[in-house]
């Protein structure tokens, strides 16, 4: 019996390896918004507490399922945080049904100071884009509704202080705009 002289598997290798393909550029978008730090919801409102302790935890709950979503493709992804306002209670409402305004200025930059410091530990690059709410703004300033000017609130002062804590962080960008909304480029499409 006289062997076939069909080509084997060995006869098919490529003389040319081809490189393996670099992954697709990914984007990560986070969106924070009604954060409302300092609020301090009695517990015979709610039926649960919820203060200083709550919302740290609550934030890091988020902030660690961001940091484990698709690990993968790691190297090939940007996270995009939006933080959208509403990230104080402020002093809209009731002024004492919250904690001290310089309190929950504090507290919004010790909790969003810590998220993106970790953030930016676990991914290549972070964008901010910042946007101020209503919740935030300087009541002395706009007593009413803000109609001009609406960035100069405590919620842009908080992003600054943000910005400025974390400049040693190079992978970290901020955009803090004039505007009261923001536009940003997500490959070749515009968000608003």
């Amino acid at each position: 019996f006289e062997r076939h002289p069909w080509p084997t598997q060995r006869d098919y290798v490529p003389s040319k390896v081809k490189a393996k393909k670099r992954g697709s550029e990914r984007i990560l978008n986070l969106m924070l918004s009604d954060l409302h730090y300092g609020s301090d919801v009695g517990t015979a409102e709610t039926g649960t507490p919820y203060g200083p302790i709550e919302e740290a935890r609550r934030t890091a709950a988020v902030v660690a399922e961001v940091a484990k979503w698709k690990r993968q493709y790691r190297d090939d992804t940007t996270l995009y945080v939006h933080l959208l306002g509403d990230v104080i209670e402020g002093e809209l409402h009731d002024p004492e049904s919250a904690a001290p305004l310089t309190e929950q200025v504090h507290r919004a930059w010790w909790i969003l100071g810590q998220a993106l410091r970790y953030l930016s530990s676990q991914f290549k690059a972070v964008k901010v884009f910042c946007s101020p709410g209503n919740h935030g703004r300087r009541m002395d300033r706009h007593p009413n509704r803000a109609v001009n000017q609406k960035w100069d609130s405590i919620e842009t002062m908080i992003y600054g202080g943000l910005k400025f804590a974390l400049a040693d962080r190079k992978n970290v960008v901020f955009e803090i705009p004039l505007t009261p909304y923001y536009k940003y480029k997500a490959f070749d499409k515009t968000g608003f």
